[in-house]
């Protein structure tokens, strides 16, 4: 069953990064999940000038150490709460996946 869920999309070249941070929570976000069992989803868009568009894209988990800072420190100059979020977190690692277009 398809599910809408609303996300801070982080614009990586191609693809888009999301933070799994759960408002830093103890627990990863359920979506998360649900993106590991079934990668292939679509993402709507609306542009700062107000066009949407949609596409779909496949999630995988961002498991490099550099490319994690990277992206960490993108959607850091993003959205300012995700260091509070972090620090809530506290024993969890705040988890990243990046969605890349689906090859036609």
């Amino acid at each position: 069953m398809p599910r809408t869920t609303p996300f801070i999309g982080i614009p990586d070249g191609e693809a888009i990064a999301l933070v799994c941070s759960n408002w830093g929570q103890q627990r990863n976000p359920c979506w998360y999940y649900n993106l590991k069992k079934h990668p292939p989803a679509e993402l709507a868009f609306i542009t700062a000038l107000g066009d949407s568009y949609a596409a779909t894209y496949v999630a995988n988990d961002v498991t490099d150490n550099d490319e994690y800072e990277r992206l960490w420190q993108k959607a850091c100059d993003v959205y300012i709460g995700y260091p509070k979020y972090r620090l809530r977190a506290a024993n969890r690692r705040i988890l990243s996946m990046s969605m890349t277009p689906e090859a036609v």
